[in-house]
């Protein structure tokens, strides 16, 4: 375990916009957005919102979620990719 924080799937955070307006919420992964790299929050009321990191001007890590156990793949099959 590292001495930085990571923002993990279920941390709670603050993220400001460069348009000066803050949304708090549960981080629940990255995504595309169009061409863009967005953070997705779940926010009050179950709203998901989408975050243009290149917009960010800041984030506040209010509490970090606590880090998942390594899951045991070793009986997993691949998918099949046909392409």
């Amino acid at each position: 375990m590292s001495d930085v924080p990571e923002i993990r799937k279920g941390s709670k955070c603050r993220i400001r916009t460069s348009e000066e307006e803050s949304t708090e919420g549960e981080f629940i992964g990255y995504t595309m957005l169009g061409n863009e790299n967005a953070a997705v929050l779940r926010i009050e009321g179950g709203i998901t919102r989408f975050l243009i990191l290149s917009n960010i001007s800041y984030l506040d890590l209010i509490v970090q979620a606590p880090e998942e156990e390594e899951k045991d793949i070793s009986g997993r099959r691949a998918d099949t990719y046909y392409g």
